[in-house]
């Protein structure tokens, strides 16, 4: 009696795949997800982690004051950034303002002055912080 076994391998050294579609990838993830794309391309994050955490902005500019003849303006409010590295870009009337750095921040109040003259109208300030941008109190008024 003799017994015989034949195994087939397919094999080859060009072997093709087609790609798999993102939407086919899925993931458990605790955190929310970007959609990345280069070039109008979709691309994968390193080791795909494109997630991102959500900051919540604390802070409210409760009012301000604008002097005219010296082009400074001071941002009263509630948890302002009291570091003036967290302060990314303060705008008013169409005008960047440059902070005081003679004037501490404590966390309630922000001096600036206007790089040129302000445009007319009714204007509040927009105070964006490393973090966002700071709401406005609906009290504030222009």
């Amino acid at each position: 009696m003799t017994f015989s076994v034949v195994t087939t391998r397919n094999y080859s050294s060009n072997l093709f795949y087609q790609p798999i579609p993102f939407e086919m990838l899925k993931t458990y993830e605790t955190k929310p997800q970007l959609v990345v794309d280069v070039g109008g391309l979709p691309a994968a994050c390193h080791n795909l982690s494109c997630d991102f955490s959500y900051i919540q902005i604390v802070g409210e500019i409760t009012s301000f004051q604008f002097t005219e003849s010296t082009k400074k303006l001071v941002i009263t409010g509630t948890d302002l950034p009291q570091n003036f590295s967290n302060i990314a870009t303060i705008e008013y009337a169409q005008s960047f303002c440059t902070p005081d750095e003679t004037v501490a921040l404590d966390g309630t109040s922000i001096t600036c002055t206007l790089n040129r003259n302000p445009t007319c109208g009714n204007w509040k300030p927009i105070l964006i912080s490393t973090l966002g941008k700071i709401g406005l109190n609906s009290n504030v008024t222009t």
